[in-house]
């Protein structure tokens, strides 16, 4: 199956009016970063587990931001992400100044996770496939940490 809107794992997607919509998914260990810039947002699925993590494309994105300035990156975290990994990212963000808020990954009654994102309307998605097609319900997001700088 292709699935157009999907970003794999150590993979990400720039969402703009051209491409407004991705989601991830099956986030256990891992990390996926919503990087909003002043241009766009970036929705990155971060691999992570057992005291490691895959940073490559995420200091390309956060390496970038002179050019298209980071107003926030909202970090989303699945059931059984070290506190290593988040402890990192809070470094890295911190020291380039910039604000961040963690959230946990959407988790529905199957116990799939996932995180979805449309850029134009700022929704936030849960994703749910079937019949091997991803189904997209709007979720409310809820803050565990305010926004730090």
């Amino acid at each position: 199956m292709n699935d157009d809107l999907l970003v794999g794992i150590d993979e990400y997607r720039v969402l703009n009016e051209e491409n407004p919509i991705a989601y991830t998914r099956d986030v256990t260990t891992c990390v996926v970063c919503l990087i909003h810039r002043q241009n766009d947002s970036v929705l990155m699925h971060i691999e992570a587990f057992d005291y490691s993590m895959d940073l490559d494309n995420f200091l390309e994105i956060v390496g970038d931001y002179k050019e298209n300035p980071i107003t926030l990156v909202e970090i989303f975290k699945g059931q059984h992400t070290s506190l290593g990994s988040l402890s990192i990212l809070k470094f890295m963000l911190h020291k380039i100044n910039v604000p961040y808020e963690i959230h946990d990954v959407f988790k529905n009654t199957s116990n799939e996770t996932s995180v979805g994102y449309n850029y134009e309307t700022k929704d936030y998605y849960i994703a749910r496939m079937n019949k091997g097609v991803p189904k997209l319900t709007k979720k409310r997001l809820y803050s565990e940490t305010s926004k730090h700088a």
